[in-house]
């Protein structure tokens, strides 16, 4: 299992305690390190933190390497001696996350003048010696795409850090990257990605825009994407796919780690801005490396692999060119710890190793065509050149390939979750291999590139795309009342693992996710409800403007009293009522009792709201015989408050007690309508007595909660 560390502007990095570069086998530059700062410093915080401690001599900022990625390549001054021995020191730094030295770096080449002519690499039928299927087989690929777009219209670009390209050449031309971006040659950075005149791609040996010409570069470029069926030269693995010129192999390790900032700054812009700039890189390729190089030695570089995967860029690196076990003797970059990173060793047209190439069960993951491969050289033209340069290409080209053949639900996912994307693609590029003797212990997946097998692989992902949901609700009773209105909603859209977005206007709640929420409208009003509905097919909104109606709850009616003649406030839509019952026929505007007692009306509106109960009023009907008993207390049960009509009956005292003779309220001397107030009473039996003089009347009054 491979470590997995972020390089990004926004993670805490892991920090490599590097104690023993001695013991790598590497030459690096005695008066260079590299580093990469922490996030929210940059050279200024370090070198101010770092010269304070007072040195004989200082370090200095020699070149940055990636102001985004906060890289940066230091000189010593040469009184300070060997920079290894400054290594603690700068780790020692609170502002530096990652320091290495500075090694040098070589290409991974054996050239040979042996020209067969033939691509065997990519179809394999035996000739020159060779086996028959021994091959990738590319023509089978190309049955299903040729590569260059995505399904969704993205261009597919495969970054090659390498020591020049001829970017003239006629079977390559057509197939370099343009950053169209960039106005070549005016010394503006015209589309803000930190890099002046980057039409053609990026020199990280100048840090400028002038890409040099080499025949290693070139030939790599060829066998990722010469252009095919063009009547020209060869094929590449792909036929239409962009390649991305970055001078930057060969040299030193700070020079790799700016080339691949480029690619990563690249990618990074064109997830940021959907497109709109960068380029849509899905792998890089590696062909160089540091014979018995150990990871410990090299945080920077192997780190910077996980921040090309977490951009959704996998990265093909070459093994050594020797019989070399790389899990025991070491190799950079094939042993560094990243999950994004894809090692190579070199087969043959026999489909074996070649015993000058680098193997190991844990590290290296898979072979592929590298020895006596046929592709484009400088000066326009043609060579065979062998190693495990070579085979990386195949490797990182069939990736560029495998993107054409995914569907559009594969890319649209990918682009939300790039990292974890790049991750499932590299799994069927290595469960895709050739089950190989020659590798069955010398490589983590057994087996040799084919690249047949692995788009197969990339076509089993699931690609079905849900249907979109149709929205649509209902109310589960009435839309429209008098307030407080309730109303219970429910969903009635199509569609599976939906999600719900409501809005209710006037409504409490507002908003709701729930599939069937009940809401209340306590305003009068008329009110709009909308319910988006989502799914893995996309978005459907239903709007129902005036859906729901809140009328208005009429006051209570005022009653005014003319003799034994009683008349509402309302011309209609009246209902009176004698101590709590309804009087049938008593309808009208005016009502005339004709017997004591407490009476009130209440009104309902034309849409159909009640009305609070007026005021009770009382007849002027005379003396009565026997008052008290005639007296009218109502409601009956109560719960809040209790009326006792004295009407025209002299001023009388009045006592509440309870179910033990206990007084719980009593006033004295009272006229008229009386209220009395029940709150903070218990439920239960009470008796209201009312006494004037020597006559007294008792009354049970149920109290309810």
């Amino acid at each position: 299992m491979r470590t997995l560390i972020l390089l990004t502007c926004s993670l805490t990095l892991m920090l490599f305690s590097v104690r023993s570069a001695a013991q790598v086998q590497a030459v690096h530059n005695p008066d260079e390190i590299m580093i990469m700062l922490k996030p929210g410093y940059d050279s200024g915080h370090f070198l101010k933190e770092i010269n304070k401690r007072g040195f004989l001599g200082s370090f200095r900022v020699k070149q940055v390497l990636s102001e985004r990625y906060r890289l940066y390549l230091l000189g010593l001054d040469p009184v300070m001696g060997d920079s290894r021995n400054w290594l603690d020191e700068v780790l020692e730094s609170e502002t530096v996350a990652l320091a290495q030295l500075n090694y040098q770096v070589q290409l991974r080449v054996n050239p040979s003048d042996a020209g067969f002519g033939q691509q065997w690499g990519l179809h394999n039928t035996g000739q020159s010696g060779g086996s028959a299927d021994a091959d990738i087989d590319a023509p089978e690929a190309w049955d299903i795409t040729t590569g260059g777009l995505t399904a969704q219209g993205d261009t597919i670009v495969v970054a090659v850090i390498d020591g020049g390209f001829q970017l003239t050449h006629p079977d390559l031309q057509a197939n370099y990257f343009k950053n169209w971006g960039d106005i070549p040659g005016n010394g503006i950075d015209d589309d803000g990605n930190g890099y002046i005149d980057d039409r053609n791609g990026w020199n990280a040996y100048n840090n400028n825009g002038n890409v040099p010409s080499d025949q290693h570069g070139t030939h790599v470029a060829g066998i990722i994407g010469a252009r095919g069926n063009n009547a020209t030269g060869v094929s590449g693995v792909n036929w239409n796919v962009k390649i991305m010129p970055i001078a930057g192999s060969s040299g030193t390790s700070a020079t790799v780690v700016a080339a691949y900032a480029y690619a990563a700054t690249m990618r990074e812009l064109y997830n940021t801005t959907n497109g709109a700039k960068g380029a849509f890189v899905v792998s890089t390729n590696s062909s160089f490396g540091v014979d018995f190089g150990q990871a410990a030695s090299f945080p920077i570089w192997c780190a910077f692999y996980d921040t090309l995967g977490s951009l959704g860029i996998l990265s093909a690196g070459a093994g050594p060119n020797a019989n070399t076990n790389i899990d025991a003797q070491g190799d950079i970059p094939t042993t560094c710890p990243s999950n994004w990173l894809v090692a190579v060793t070199n087969t043959t047209r026999t489909d074996t190793r070649n015993n000058s190439s680098g193997y190991g069960a844990i590290n290296m993951d898979l072979g592929a065509p590298g020895t006596t491969i046929y592709s484009t050289v400088t000066g326009s033209g043609y060579q065979n050149l062998t190693g495990t340069s070579m085979a990386t290409p195949h490797v990182a080209g069939s990736i560029g390939l495998m993107y054409s053949a995914a569907c559009s639900k594969f890319i649209t996912d990918y682009k939300a979750s790039p990292g974890a994307l790049a991750l499932q693609m590299r799994t069927y590029l290595l469960t895709g291999v050739d089950p190989i003797t020659a590798l069955a212990t010398n490589t983590s997946s057994g087996g040799r590139l084919n690249l047949h097998k692995a788009i197969q692989n990339v076509q089993t992902y699931n690609c079905v795309v849900e249907p979109p949901p149709v929205a649509s609700f209902a109310a589960s009773g009435t839309t429209s009342g008098c307030a407080p209105l309730s109303v219970s909603f429910t969903n009635t859209s199509s569609g599976n693992g939906n999600t719900y977005a409501w809005v209710f206007s006037g409504g409490n709640p507002a908003t709701s996710t729930q599939a069937g929420p009940t809401v209340s409208y306590s305003t009068p009003g008329t009110y709009d409800v909308q319910l988006s509905v989502t799914n893995g097919g996309g978005t459907d909104v239903e709007l129902l403007s005036g859906y729901i109606t809140v009328f208005v709850v009429p006051a209570a009616p005022v009653v005014s009293v003319s003799g034994n003649t009683f008349t509402s406030s309302y011309a209609t839509g009246n209902q009176w009522y004698n101590s709590g019952g309804a009087i049938a026929g008593a309808t009208g505007q005016t009502f005339t009792p004709t017997q004591g007692g407490s009476y009130y009306v209440i009104h309902t509106s034309a849409d159909g709201c009640v009305s609070p109960a007026s005021a009770p009023v009382a007849p002027a009907l005379g003396n009565k015989e026997n008052v008290y008993q005639a007296l009218n207390v109502f409601p009956n049960p109560a719960s809040s408050v209790l009326y006792a009509d004295l009407g025209d009956l002299p001023p009388s005292a009045l006592k509440l007690v309870d179910a033990a003779g206990r007084s719980v309220w009593q006033k004295a001397q009272q006229t008229g309508l009386v209220n009395v107030p029940l709150d903070g009473l218990s439920a239960g039996m009470y008796t209201l007595i009312v006494q004037g003089g020597n006559t007294q009347g008792n009354y049970k009054i149920q109290v309810v909660r």
